[in-house]
């Protein structure tokens, strides 16, 4: 920028000194003058375009940074699937090699390698579901059939358990495991509830008076089931403080609906 002054400067004076001689000093410092200005004018527009040149580049250089970790991120996924797909080919190889031994060891071997591939399979892509939640406040007077709100949620993987409505919904077809442990009724009187899926009971649970009753279940659900426990007696209440609680998990997500490895 000091260079530019320093030659503008330079172009002035040797303006000056020509037009001076040619029509007379006081025309020659007007003529000057608006040189000046208009040289001034150029000047700092340049300033002003460099200035907005040097934000563009600072924005690029921020969307190249961005860009090369996405391109990190992906170089590391693809690595990931390559190992998968290779070991995939090394037990297939293992298999084909395998062709002159007796048929029976032959079938053994392959279903072998077919469950390890199958485990592979299950371990790159299987959904994780699990949630376990208890209930802290009493419920007085349920209604019949009304679904218990399990309220507090200790473990939701996969937040397919809902603690306003108190059910579960499969977000994958599979086998689910459920379990619940409830605390419930009055000295005077037992009190029944049941796990229910999609409004139909699969088990009974009978509490005698004032008592503790658990209960298993092992369901296949397809996607989008609900599982719930509901009260079927008036005038019962169950009680909170941890005593009541409801839990189950994933056991096997359906092979069909797993993807292939490095889908």
């Amino acid at each position: 920028m000091d260079m530019v002054i320093k030659l503008l400067s330079l172009l002035a004076l040797q303006l000056f000194q020509t037009t001076a001689g040619e029509i007379g000093t006081e025309n020659a410092i007007i003529q000057l003058t608006k040189r000046m200005d208009s040289f001034e004018a150029d000047n700092e527009k340049l300033s002003t375009e460099n200035a907005e040149l040097k934000e563009r580049i600072k924005v690029l250089e921020l969307l190249t940074s961005s860009q090369q970790d996405e391109i990190k991120r992906l170089v590391s996924l693809s690595e990931e699937q390559a190992d998968s797909i290779k070991r995939l080919e090394e037990l297939l190889q293992e298999d084909f090699s395998e062709q002159t031994v007796p048929s029976k060891r032959l079938t053994e071997r392959t279903l072998q390698k077919a469950r390890t591939i199958s485990r592979i399979q299950r371990a790159n892509n299987e959904v994780s579901v699990s949630f376990f939640a208890t209930l802290i406040n009493h419920i007085d007077n349920p209604g019949v059939h009304q679904v218990v709100a399990f309220e507090n949620v200790i473990t939701n993987i996969g937040n397919a358990y809902n603690e306003h409505a108190g059910d579960f919904r499969a977000p994958v077809s599979g086998v689910y495991v459920f379990s619940t442990t409830l605390m419930a009724g009055t000295s005077a009187h037992p009190f029944h509830f049941q796990i229910v899926r999609n409004g139909k009971a699969v088990s009974n649970i009978y509490i005698p008076s004032g008592g503790t009753a658990s209960q298993e279940a092992v369901l296949h659900l397809s996607q989008g089931d609900d599982v719930a426990i509901h009260n079927l007696d008036a005038g019962n209440r169950v009680y909170g403080h941890g005593y009541t609680s409801f839990s189950g998990f994933l056991l096997q997500q359906d092979i069909a609906e797993v993807g292939l490895v490095g889908k």
